[in-house]
């Protein structure tokens, strides 16, 4: 099937800000008249009310939709890598492991959801994709003395990769941080707590020259999509700037600015 609606992806690492980026563009969008169905917390019923509707017809139009999806997922396996396989539990499950778990739910979410969404003409924004796997599941099979080039190729014959790629994202925006202690600080300030056993200096330290390596943005522009960066280092205010200028340069104004900063 052919995807019609658009799809962008919001990356990069913990406490950076893809959650600023989210909320501008989801209120610039709702500005314009459309109406935002955050499928990230209510998956439980959403999808199969969704399906009849497609069915029936019934559908909501499509220029008035934008579906705000999140990985990994709220529901099912998607609970349990937040509640359990990425909690600073001190059981340590494994980069195989993470990267199976991580790969099933994005494959659960992408067929009852994200993909019934797009070739419907829906648009969909999503915060993460399997870009997150292989940064930081690339950074923990390496500490566990596995090669980076074994790891990507593990990651990619995953079938959750597989269908992001079949129904790769037109744009992709990765928030980028110069001074990596500041993500921690952004982190301790924050009243939801996730406990992630990768939100400390060190690891966020050692992750961010993956979300930077030249191979990842060639990789994915390879398969059609737009990489942009932008410096979430400077103020919220100045943050949802470039976001929303990155997102309606590429969407309103056609223009393919494929690097903002320099990462």
């Amino acid at each position: 099937m052919t995807k019609k609606g658009k799809f962008t992806i919001l990356e990069g690492l913990d406490g950076v800000g893809k959650g600023v980026v989210k909320k501008a563009i989801e209120q610039y969008e709702e500005e314009r008249g459309r109406y935002i169905h955050n499928c990230m917390q209510d998956l439980n019923d959403f999808p199969i009310d969704m399906e009849v509707a497609f069915k029936m017809g019934s559908a909501p139009d499509r220029e008035g939709f934008l579906f705000s999806t999140s990985e990994p997922s709220f529901y099912g396996i998607g609970k349990a890598i937040r509640e359990e396989i990425i909690q600073n539990n001190q059981r340590l499950y494994s980069s195989d492991t993470q990267i199976q778990t991580f790969s099933l739910d994005r494959l659960i979410q992408m067929r009852r959801v994200v993909v019934p969404c797009l070739v419907r003409g829906y648009d969909v924004l999503q915060e993460r994709n399997f870009v997150s796997t292989l940064t930081y599941q690339s950074l923990v099979a390496s500490k566990e003395g596995e090669s980076l080039d074994d790891v990507k190729r593990k990651i990619l014959e995953q079938e959750g990769s597989k269908i992001q790629l079949e129904y790769a994202p037109n744009l992709m925006i990765i928030s980028t941080i110069g001074n990596v202690s500041e993500l921690i600080h952004r982190l301790e300030k924050r009243e939801k707590k996730d406990n992630s056993e990768f939100e400390n200096l060190q690891f966020q330290t050692e992750l961010k020259p993956f979300y930077e390596d030249a191979w990842l943005r060639e990789f994915f522009k390879s398969h059609g999509t737009t990489v942009a960066y932008l410096d979430a280092g400077l103020t919220e205010e100045d943050t949802e700037r470039q976001a929303l200028e990155i997102y309606t340069d590429f969407y309103d104004k056609g223009l393919v600015k494929e690097v903002y900063q320099n990462p």
